[in-house]
């Protein structure tokens, strides 16, 4: 079973689940997607345990050539999310 579950199919299953509509399930789940963002915006590591563990980490600037041209990449935010060892096994069985 390769299938994408898109974000409507969680909200649509959610929904049917525990007696929300889809309309208050989708605010739900768009909030608890916004935390989220808001808190690693903020540098915070945001740890949903048996899940995964979302974090930031500053790249720094670097140097770096293309046929003997010179490049400079700006140094930027990498998200990272590791999921939980827990989880992985979850997955796996």
């Amino acid at each position: 079973m390769n299938e994408h579950f898109s974000k409507n199919a969680l909200i649509d299953e959610i929904s049917k689940e525990n007696g929300l509509t889809k309309v208050e399930t989708e605010k739900v789940v768009n909030l608890f997607i916004e935390k989220i963002k808001e808190h690693l915006r903020n540098g915070d590591k945001v740890t949903i345990p048996k899940f995964a563990t979302f974090s930031t980490k500053t790249v720094a600037e670097r140097a770096y050539k293309i046929n003997g041209k010179e490049y400079t990449k700006p140094a930027n935010i990498k998200f990272t999310a590791k999921m939980s060892r827990f989880n992985t096994k979850e997955i796996q069985e």
